[in-house]
């Protein structure tokens, strides 16, 4: 598995290394976007009141992911960055690397892949933007030479499955089972 996900790293590092405007996407996709996203979600939050629960919890649900179940399992998982490996790769960005050993899960994947998860079962519309905007970010960070396919797979899990827990005990609990859905 690690030899795959070496060489996905290596062939879309390659790729993009060689032409300015596929450095440039990836840079704005693995860097960047989640600055879009977070605007996009603001302006669905001011859309309604079911909208502002609804982006709260997908917010909470997304650092719940990132700064507890991803903090958790890293204290166990030390996996260096393909960059860190003595290959070829050449890492596109250098910002936002929380630690050098932090390779799995991908934080960013937890993050967003939690909070699209949260839109999704409240409104599947924007749901699917918000899982397209993740899925991207993802293969970006991948191009960029930061994080290996399993990486963001593993991230894209664990924060749909901490979106989905988020979810239901915030209906069990605070809802008294009454769920929270968009017309």
């Amino acid at each position: 598995m690690q030899l795959m996900d070496s060489n996905i790293v290596s062939g879309l590092n390659t790729l993009v290394s060689a032409d300015k405007n596929l450095i440039q996407l990836v840079i704005f996709f693995a860097d960047y976007s989640q600055y879009l996203i977070s605007v996009v979600i603001i302006v669905l939050a001011l859309r309604s009141k079911k909208w502002l629960t609804s982006a709260i919890l997908a917010v909470f649900a997304a650092c719940i992911a990132r700064y507890g179940v991803k903090e958790f399992l890293v204290l166990f998982i030390h996996r260096p960055r393909p960059f860190m490996i003595p290959e070829e790769i050449q890492p596109l960005i250098t910002t936002q690397l929380s630690g050098n050993y932090e390779s799995f899960p991908s934080g960013h994947a937890i993050f967003f892949f939690a909070l699209a998860m949260v839109i999704y079962i409240n409104n599947k519309k924007w749901g699917i933007f918000f899982f397209v905007a993740a899925l991207c970010m993802g293969v970006a960070r991948v191009a960029a030479g930061v994080h290996y396919p399993t990486d963001i797979i593993g991230g894209a899990l664990f924060g749909v499955c901490t979106g989905v827990g988020v979810v239901f005990l915030f209906n069990k609990f605070m809802l008294n089972k009454h769920h929270i859905s968009h017309e």
